[in-house]
């Protein structure tokens, strides 16, 4: 296990295979709603504050991971973020996209993943009246990267709860979390030779 203090807000924790055994997780396997994995996060919160003085004192916390290499290890970053106002800010609110066959929605994971993936914190995937509609909730909010990323091949459908809402009430759960890591993971396509180059 190496932990690194990349900024007094930022953490980074690197796990090879042998700590991903030790610690009884896979990469494939973390969910935060698992015990183990809440579990896991707590001992090396633990190791990092013990090691470097990392402390989320009651502030919310970003958590990423990430695969490190072929062998199954992978990178965990933590990441304090500002206190709350009373009222969330735009970037916490969730934006839904449609899309019209899953060919346009499998490119704008595979976008967002290899472009974006550190912008998405959260997103899902539902199925209603014959179209897909991914719901991203992005560190940069509306007018950012990842949004315009995501309009390029599907069309805004709705901001807010109340949008979520309506779609968790009509349409077909398809992904509850990380569905752009899942489907690109499942789906991923070549890059485009521009991309390869950028």
């Amino acid at each position: 296990m190496e932990i690194n203090r990349l900024r007094e807000d930022k953490l980074q924790i690197l796990l090879t295979t042998q700590d991903m055994a030790q610690l009884g997780i896979t990469y494939e396997a973390l969910d935060y709603i698992n015990p183990h994995t809440r579990r896991v996060i707590n001992q090396l919160l633990e190791a990092a504050l013990a090691q470097t003085g990392f402390l989320p004192d009651g502030r919310r916390l970003l958590i990423q991971v990430f695969p490190w290499d072929d062998a199954g290890g992978c990178q965990f970053y933590f990441t304090l973020l500002p206190h709350q106002e009373a009222e969330a800010p735009a970037a916490c609110q969730p934006q839904v996209f449609s899309f019209e066959n899953s060919e346009h929605l499998i490119d704008s994971c595979c976008r967002l993943y290899r472009q974006c993936s550190h912008r998405v914190l959260q997103s899902s995937l539902y199925y209603m009246n014959n179209k897909y509609y991914l719901v991203l909730f992005l560190l940069d909010g509306s007018q950012g990267a990842a949004e315009h990323l995501a309009a390029e091949y599907g069309q805004k459908a709705g901001r807010g709860s109340l949008s979520l809402a309506v779609l968790q009430e009509h349409g077909r759960s398809l992904l509850s979390s990380n569905a752009v890591d899942f489907l690109c993971r499942c789906f991923e396509k070549p890059l485009p030779p521009e991309e390869e180059l950028s």
